[in-house]
C-alpha cells in the first residue's frame, strides 16, 4: 500500500484499540516482530475471522467492503504486510498504551520485559 495514506483519526483509532486491546496480553510482551504478528493474528481470528480485515479498513480509512474486493485475488501475506504497514504508520506501541489507559486493554506495551 502507499505510504501517502495519512494516520487514523481519532474515531478510527479507537475502533482500532477496541479491536487490538483485549488481545495486548498476547504481544504487547513481546519485542520480537514475527512474535508479535503471529500472536496478534491468532488472536483476531480466534474473535471472529473477519477483524483483521477490520483493522487493516480502519488503518486505510475504508469501509470492510471496499477492502474485501480490493483484496478478493489477495494473499494472507498480502493482508499481513498491509496491516503490518499500517501498524507502522499508526504506531502500535502508541495504540495498545492509550488503549491501557482508556481501559480498552488489560496489559500496557512492556518491550519484552
Amino acid at each position: 500500500m502507499p505510504d501517502e495514506i495519512a494516520p487514523m483519526n481519532i474515531r478510527e483509532a479507537v475502533e482500532a484499540m477496541k479491536i487490538l486491546g483485549p488481545h495486548a496480553e498476547q504481544f504487547a510482551a513481546t519485542d520480537k516482530p514475527l512474535k508479535i504478528v503471529r500472536a496478534m493474528l491468532a488472536g483476531l481470528v480466534a474473535d471472529s475471522p473477519v477483524q483483521p480485515l477490520r483493522l487493516v479498513a480502519l488503518l486505510e480509512h475504508k469501509s470492510v467492503e471496499q477492502l474485501a474486493d480490493e483484496m478478493q485475488e489477495a494473499t494472507g501475506a498480502d493482508l499481513i504486510e498491509r496491516m503490518m504497514g499500517g501498524l507502522n504508520r499508526n504506531d502500535l506501541v502508541s495504540l495498545i498504551d492509550a488503549a491501557f489507559y482508556m481501559g480498552l486493554a488489560t496489559k500496557r506495551w512492556d518491550f519484552g520485559r
